[in-house]
């Protein structure tokens, strides 16, 4: 249900409702754990990861053309996968 955070209510509509309930996970949702427990099966990140990412390299940008070093971007992208290996 999105938009929903409220536990018992959640509780309730997972109750309630003969299909499977989906919720998305925001800020003062449960655990995914806690979730299930209550009847919740399906949990969405929606744009969560979006918003992550986007952040992320809007500081890394504001970074790097504040001074151009580009170590900042670089800094960034540790972590990622070797996108030419990814994707071909």
């Amino acid at each position: 249900m999105p938009g929903v955070v409220d536990e018992a209510l959640l509780a309730v509509l997972a109750k309630e409702i003969a299909l499977p309930l989906n919720a998305v996970g925001r800020a003062g949702t449960a655990p995914a754990a806690r979730l299930q427990e209550i009847g919740v099966r399906r949990l969405s990140s929606a744009e969560a990861p979006f918003r992550a990412a986007y952040v992320a390299l809007g500081k890394a940008v504001q970074a790097f053309l504040a001074d151009g070093d580009a170590s900042k971007l670089a800094e960034a992208g540790k972590g990622a996968p070797d996108f030419n290996k990814r994707f071909g």
